[in-house]
Parts: C-alpha cells; structure tokens; sequence
C-alpha cells in the first residue's frame, strides 16, 4: 500500500498483515495549531512530528504513532502546575474538564520527603512552590535498590517514591504528582503514576486494558491498550467544537477549542475507491507555548491481489 500526502501535515501509514492475503492499514496525520485569544488556527511552523517509535523530546517521552488504531481519543497536557497569581503554595489540584465536565484531576505537592517520626516514618510538610513541571519524573515511581540492583517500577521507571525497603525511604522524596483519590498514606503505598501528559507504554497498560483468565490466557482486551495518556485521561471521543478547558497549568482558565478541520483520505484497491473522513484520535496541548496538535487517523482493512493499484491519499477539504 503506498501513502501519498498532499497535505503539509506530518504522516505515517501503518501497515500488518492479518492472515493469508488479508491485511490492515492505518493512516494517520498531525497538524500543529496555534492558539491565540482570537481562536485557534493552522501554525505556519508543522513542527509536532509523527513517531515510530517512543521519542524523548522537550515535552517529555512522547509515544509511537506507529499503531493501527486506539481505543479512545488520548488528552495530552505539556506544562507545569502553576499557583494561582504567582503566590507560593504547598499544593494545588490540577483539573480537567471537557465541555464544561469534569474530566479529570490530579493533585500536586511541593517536595516532600519521608522523615523518622515517633509513630515511625512520616511525610514532611510540602515545601512552597510556584511551579512544578508536570512530568513522569515526578510521579510516582523510580527504581528500587535490591540486593545491589537497581529494580524499576513497572510502571513508571523515571519517577520517583518507590522503595524496596522502609529504610530506603528516609530522606528520600515522595512524588510530586498524585491520584486524589489515592494518595500515598504509608512508605509500602505503590499507587498508580498520575499526570496529565504521555505515559510511553508499560505495564500499566496490561494492568487496565488486558484480562487473564484463571488460566492465564487473554479473556479480554481493550484497544486504549495503545493510547499513549494516562488511563484517567482517555476521552472516549472528541469532536469539532468540543472545549477542553484546564486551571491550574496558567495564570487564568485555558481553553482550546477543537477546530473544525477536515483532513480526508482516500483508498484504492484496484478499481475499487473509498473516501473517509478522518477522526481525532489524540489531542495535545503545550499551554506554555500556546500551541497544540491533533493526530488524525482512520484505520482500514483490504485484500492484497497481485499487480492491482493499492494506494491511500490523504487530503483536505473545506
């Protein structure tokens, strides 16, 4: 199948062979937008790329786009924790809504560390800050130190607040980024990394997405396997002219408005042609920068037969 763009959006085409002369594709393009107090529009500069594998970039570790489809439509929010007009606090909630809904939250502390106390160990008073980047470095997670070895948290190997043993844990750090509904009460506490940008995958996919038997066989799985947010951040599908709108990454409210934009893409197998409209798949936002992405995609299956035409055509319309 060969991928012919005559867009100037950056774009990938998936390709796998599913059984015998069946076969699945998946085309996908990233347009990069500015977001002004006037609205959102087409940046002159394209510079969100697609990826075919995990990526380290200055927003972070940002996760393949080399997948056939996901299952849900990724929020991915690139920024810091900032206080309200400046003033110094020890913690504030980040909150997400969609649509005037509540979507999503999470709590962030200054630093903090675990202390001897008389009741044993104690978490410190949350040191004042004024910004805290909203990394994978400073949710829950680390490596643990074992017998000489450094042991990785599954499901989050860059964070930090994770110990092997409780004597590991004195005047070390806990995470900076937590679950509000399941904050860290003890040293033994493993919870889930929160935030509120790309998780790359790991364990904690398997741990959501994917259910054994008693066998150990696969009964049942989720295509939000290969989203790249945070469980907690996967919207079930977003649209032309829904709002996303978050506090606590800005100085006021932010909202971005999902533009109207119709990317297409055509397919030909032989003399055979169809035309899609593709849908959004990931939205992501840089609130510092005033710019955001959205990764549209539409996935398709066909039958290969020798020396026919195959071709797909990304586009758009007005």
């Amino acid at each position: 199948m060969e991928l012919i763009n005559h867009t100037p959006y950056p774009s990938l085409l998936f390709r796998t062979n599913l059984d015998g002369d069946l076969f699945a594709c998946s085309a996908c393009a990233k347009v990069t937008y500015d977001i002004t107090g006037e609205g959102v529009f087409l940046s002159d500069a394209q510079k969100w790329e697609v990826y075919k594998e995990i990526t380290q970039t200055t927003n972070g570790y940002l996760d393949s786009d080399n997948v056939f489809k996901r299952g849900g439509t990724d929020i991915l929010l690139f920024g810091k924790a900032k206080s309200p007009d400046g003033i110094p606090v020890r913690q504030m909630d980040v909150v997400v809504s969609i649509n005037g809904n509540l979507f999503h939250t999470v709590r962030v502390f200054g630093n903090r560390f675990w202390e001897k106390s008389l009741l044993g160990l104690s978490i410190s008073t949350p040191e004042s800050f004024t910004e805290m980047p909203l990394t994978l470095e400073n949710a829950y997670g680390g490596k643990a130190k074992w017998d000489g070895l450094e042991m990785p948290f599954g499901y989050n190997q860059f964070g930090k607040g994770y110990y092997w043993q409780k004597d590991d844990c004195i005047n070390n750090p806990l995470p900076n980024i937590e679950h509000t509904t399941d904050l860290i009460r003890n040293w033994f506490d493993q919870p889930d990394p929160a935030g509120v940008a790309c998780l790359p995958m790991s364990a904690l996919r398997v741990k959501h997405f994917i259910k054994y038997n008693e066998e150990g066989k696969i009964n049942s799985f989720d295509a939000r396997f290969y989203n790249a947010a945070f469980p907690g951040m996967i919207a079930p599908a977003i649209a032309a002219g829904d709002e996303i709108a978050v506090s606590g990454m800005s100085s006021k409210l932010f909202r971005f408005k999902v533009p109207d934009h119709k990317i297409n893409m055509s397919v030909q197998v032989g003399e055979h042609k169809k035309e899609w409209r593709m849908y959004i798949e990931q939205v992501g936002i840089d609130i510092e920068r005033h710019e955001a992405f959205i990764l549209y995609r539409y996935p398709f299956t066909y039958t290969f037969r020798p020396h026919e035409k195959r071709v797909c055509e990304i586009f758009e319309t007005v």
